[in-house]
């Protein structure tokens, strides 16, 4: 994500020469478009006193480019018909903050009464956002990473061909936990940055 992709498109001989027009999908490009640069088409001699056409399109990705296929069309103006080229699909890595203004979020605290009781267990549950590659989440005590009481980590569709990664925690409640604060942060081996969540203070009884 933030890096430019440059891509080639070369057309075979035609006369006159092939116009060249760049998609997203179905989406047709403009070089108006945010983070889309499309140069100048080249002409070079070709066969039978025909021109090919090329052309280069400088995409600066996000994470909307992920798993989205690029193509070129060409088109004689005289002769119509457009000429398809083969697609390329792009794997853009992005950290888990999508869609925008999406926040790692901390479930399961008893918002209807706004405490818990000692001697029950309570399940908190954290969910990124959708990243790619997959998220990984850390808990935390306070300061202290929490280790133990977790479970298994599931993944579930998200936006931009990514995942999001969600994961339990439960905590066998004391009166030693009153007061406590408990939080996680969700992060992938692409980005030195991690996503915090809310916080969650124990009112323990």
């Amino acid at each position: 994500m933030g890096t430019d992709l440059t891509l080639t498109c070369t057309t075979t001989t035609s006369k006159p020469p092939a116009t060249i027009s760049w998609y997203r999908g179905t989406e047709k490009l403009s070089d108006s478009d945010k983070g889309i640069n499309i140069g100048n088409i080249e002409y070079s001699d070709g066969e039978y006193n025909g021109e090919t056409s090329e052309q280069q399109i400088t995409i600066t990705t996000t994470a909307k480019d992920n798993k989205a296929d690029f193509k070129c069309i060409a088109r004689n103006p005289d002769v119509g018909g457009d000429v398809d080229s083969n697609s390329i699909t792009t794997n853009v890595y992005f950290p888990p903050r999508y869609p925008s203004g999406c926040s790692t979020q901390l479930h399961g605290y008893p918002d209807n009464t706004g405490y818990v009781v000692a001697g029950n267990a309570l399940t908190l549950t954290c969910m990124s956002c959708s990243s790619n590659p997959d998220a990984d989440v850390q808990w935390y005590h306070g300061t202290q990473v929490v280790t133990s009481g977790l479970s298994d980590v599931s993944y579930h569709d998200g936006v931009y061909e990514g995942q999001t990664t969600t994961q339990n925690l439960t905590i066998q409640l004391s009166y030693h936990h009153h007061m406590d604060i408990f939080n996680c942060d969700a992060g992938n081996v692409y980005f030195a940055s991690r996503e915090s969540s809310n916080t969650v203070i124990l009112n323990v009884r």
